[in-house]
């Protein structure tokens, strides 16, 4: 017989891993998460590209670039794929690429949340008007009662708690980004033109910190770029793990290893 093993969706790694909490808390309090009614990467990806903006796969992730260099990822969550904004990200950026997207689809695309899907397409299928009671929405993505966004400026020192623990696959996710590492007395330090990355072991667990001229949006997506990427080699020696037992093992066999378009990896092993 056979069995399928799903392991470690790149997005929930470290949570399987390293537990609930910690980074993955800090993360969701800076995102701006607009779901969409597609259910395959692919054919949003086809509707982004029509609309004149690129939808690229860098450190394990999948991008798509305001007409600047800021950029914002794209995830499946709850079955639906998601755009996932960051609260630093300029309002009327964000809100030209859903006027943009759905121009082209000539609907409503993007939603709040999975049970705004859902009541959309049941008040579809019953032809039903929208109560007077309830506010009309419309159909532009502009939200009146959230403030305008304002550039951020420039920062001297920003510092995040992190849920790194392996010092071997923090080195290896910075160096698979570009960037060197010194390491002395417990800290990791990495230098680019414009800022420093410092990282301390703290308890076995290691503080991040950030200093130089950037603002909050920039060290919140380089944090997470390099979560991204340890994420990434937190799954790689997970499934490395599970190979090399089901190498060593007489009765158990690896028919068939299979990423899937939410970046998990399925093995199919005969036993």
């Amino acid at each position: 017989m056979s069995i399928n093993i799903a392991l470690i969706p790149l997005a929930l790694a470290m949570r399987v891993v390293m537990g609930e909490k910690g980074f993955e808390d800090f993360v969701r309090k800076n995102e701006d998460v607009r779901y969409t009614k597609f259910k395959s990467l692919k054919d949003i990806e086809r509707m982004v590209q029509r609309s004149g903006y690129d939808f690229v796969e860098q450190w394990g992730m999948l991008k798509t670039h305001f007409k600047t260099r800021d950029y914002f990822i794209w995830e499946i969550r709850e079955g639906y794929v998601c755009a996932v904004f960051s609260v630093y990200d300029n309002l009327s950026d964000i809100n030209g690429f859903i006027r943009a997207i759905e121009q082209v689809a000539g609907t409503k695309c993007f939603y709040d949340s999975v049970d705004e899907i859902n009541a959309n397409s049941q008040y579809k299928a019953q032809a039903q008007p929208q109560r007077a009671s309830q506010p009309q929405r419309s159909s532009q993505p502009q939200r009146a009662s959230q403030p305008q966004r304002v550039a951020q400026p420039p920062i001297t020192q920003q510092v995040f708690q992190t849920k790194f623990t392996d010092k071997n696959l923090l080195i290896k996710a910075l160096a698979s980004i570009g960037l060197n590492c010194v390491e002395k007395n417990g800290e990791i330090t990495c230098s680019s033109d414009n800022y420093t990355l410092i990282f301390t072991n703290k308890n076995n667990i290691y503080e991040f910190k950030i200093i130089g001229n950037v603002s909050n949006k920039e060290a919140y997506q380089k944090y997470k770029d390099i979560d991204t990427r340890y994420a990434k080699e937190v799954q790689q020696e997970v499934i490395q793990n599970v190979k090399q037992k089901v190498a060593k093992s007489p009765t158990m066999k690896l028919e068939q290893e299979e990423v899937l378009e939410d970046n998990s990896v399925l093995l199919t092993i005969t036993i």
